[in-house]
């Protein structure tokens, strides 16, 4: 009840002395307990109450400040609506500086209620007139890791009433009448490099899906695949990236496989998450259609590029594919040979696994002769014959197995569990039964004592 009493008496003089009132409101909004916690419901409500009456009383600056701890990264549903009402206020007393700040502070943050409030002041900047604003809210949209975020930038700058400023005609176009000049817009639409906000952004790349589509439609896959290609280039982002999906979801119904892993070769040495979404799409869209080997080769494609957000996306792929594989075995009907499929299946992954595990208790074991060690290479004291000579690395996150003669490189990325073979993404059963003849005379070298092993620093593996 005192305290209570205090907070009324701080209320009471609001309107000469703000401050003691306004650190009140910015320890309440800083509460971070359960959305259905009382006491976080409390401190909520009184946050909005005192930054309410701040503007009321003209104290704008000392509102914001009251404001602005609501607009964490945890923001959740009650900090949402308090910040939503609190907004409605500085809009009726037009005070834009304290909504910008508030859209630049949620803009960035994880979360699509977040992206979605801040386009949402935004677009209502657009409405008012105030252009600049709203794109600053627009550019840190566009800015943002997530699509979801780039979506809400979208919506910004109306473009479909035509009594809005911001309206931008639509392109027209009739390949039936014009074939080759439909052909061009296309392109020259997909070339388009503007911010992914912008209204002619929107339309250009609009224009350039609908005549692509349309090209799939007529079977004139070249020229999809011209306009598609045009879409994949280093300023791609979520316009373009849908537009390719959608495309290429068309060319794989089409069974045009050969033009969408051309799609993803083009893409892969690109920079960008939305790159490497695109491709993974195109794995999936495969995977869907049972193209299982072209599917695995789009896995191949994500890690090479390397990235963090591309091998994430690798091993998505590769466990949807695993995923498909035991899928489309439940659905079939049950026979022998069915049966015998899935046990091979089975017995291919824990092949695989038991391999995997050997290696890494190997490296466990010579971890205890020097643990200071980040990996081992070890290779023949003498090769018999001269092209049994190899070169065997062995670290926490990876498996290198070099046959020096032929220049053949056996390789197991730990981080994905994924195989290869000279940088070419294979199946691990390929792999096992390869390796396998060939990691008998690595194990033979050792009980004779005909191996050396030196151990690899931590200097020495990043240089």
């Amino acid at each position: 009840m005192a305290q209570s009493g205090t907070v009324n008496d701080l209320f009471a003089k609001i309107k000469d002395e703000p401050d003691e009132i306004t650190k009140v409101g910015i320890k309440s909004a800083r509460t971070n307990r359960n959305t259905y916690d009382d006491i976080q419901i409390k401190n909520v409500k009184r946050a909005q109450k005192i930054a309410i009456e701040l503007i009321k009383h003209g104290h704008y600056k000392h509102a914001l400040y009251v404001t602005l701890p609501l607009c964490n990264h945890i923001m959740g549903p009650n900090k949402n609506s308090a910040v939503q009402t609190i907004s409605a206020e500085f809009f009726k007393y037009k005070q834009s500086n304290a909504l910008l700040k508030i859209a630049l502070t949620l803009a960035p943050l994880a979360g699509q209620s977040k992206s979605t409030f801040a386009a949402g002041l935004a677009k209502r900047f657009a409405r008012q007139g105030h252009v600049k604003q709203a794109t600053q809210v627009a550019e840190l949209l566009e800015a943002h890791s997530e699509h979801y975020a780039h979506k809400s930038a979208l919506n910004i700058f109306n473009t479909d009433d035509p009594n809005n400023k911001f309206f931008v005609k639509p392109l027209e176009f009739d390949l039936d009448t014009g074939y080759e000049v439909g052909v061009q817009l296309a392109i020259k639409c997909a070339k388009s490099n503007k911010n992914i906000y912008n209204p002619v952004q929107r339309r250009n790349i609009q224009t350039a899906t609908n005549i692509g589509l349309d090209l799939v439609a007529r079977k004139s896959y070249k020229d999809a695949l011209r306009v598609c290609l045009q879409l994949c280039n280093a300023s791609m982002g979520y316009l373009k990236s849908n537009a390719v999906v959608d495309i290429s979801e068309a060319l794989v119904a089409n069974e045009q496989i050969n033009h969408v892993m051309k799609i993803a070769s083009v893409l892969a040495p690109l920079k960008g998450q939305s790159k490497m979404f695109t491709i993974k799409k195109l794995g999936n869209f495969l995977l869907d259609k049972e193209y299982f080997k072209q599917s695995k080769m789009i896995v191949g494609v994500l890690i090479k590029n390397k990235a963090d957000y591309a091998l994430k996306m690798a091993k998505q792929l590769h466990q949807d594919i695993k995923n498909k594989v035991h899928q489309d075995n439940k659905e079939s009907a049950v026979s022998d040979e069915d049966s015998v499929s899935k046990s091979e299946t089975d017995q291919e992954d824990f092949a695989a696994q038991s391999f995997l595990d050997e290696i890494k208790k190997t490296l466990d074991d010579l971890k205890k002769e020097d643990p200071e060690a980040s990996g081992y290479v070890l290779v023949p004291e003498k090769p018999n014959p001269l092209e049994k000579a190899y070169e065997l690395v062995l670290t926490d996150t990876y498996f290198y197995y070099k046959l020096i003669l032929t220049n053949t490189i056996y390789y197991i990325d730990f981080v994905t569990n994924l195989f290869y073979k000279d940088r070419n993404y294979i199946d691990s059963q390929t792999f096992l039964t390869e390796i396998s003849p060939l990691m008998l005379q690595v194990s033979e070298d050792s009980a004779n004592n005909n191996a050396y092993v030196n151990a690899l620093k931590k200097e020495r593996l990043a240089s």
